[in-house]
């Protein structure tokens, strides 16, 4: 079960943000985002640039860039959350 709509990919990223509650590098995200085959690499860059550039997602600039989800990303993922399916948000 691959998420391919890009609001579904979207919410998938914020919500994990938001459980994670720590900024993290783009690479590690990258890799908890699409480990278990929910979200291919194409749509992931894809929607976290969109995320990055609403405002959603927070840059951390430092040696290596760091990102954390934003009031406004949270807000928004509350609203949605439940759009996900139960089986990708108990994982």
């Amino acid at each position: 079960m691959e998420l391919t709509d890009k609001l579904d990919v979207k919410v998938f990223i914020l919500f994990l943000l938001k459980n994670i509650k720590e900024p993290l590098e783009y690479s590690t995200i990258n890799d908890i985002v699409i480990q278990d085959g929910f979200v291919n690499y194409f749509d992931f860059s894809i929607c976290f640039g969109e995320l990055v550039e609403s405002g959603q997602i927070e840059e951390i600039p430092g040696e290596k860039s760091l990102y954390r989800i934003s009031e406004v990303g949270e807000m928004a993922v509350e609203n949605v959350e439940m759009r996900l399916f139960t089986s990708v948000r108990e994982k």
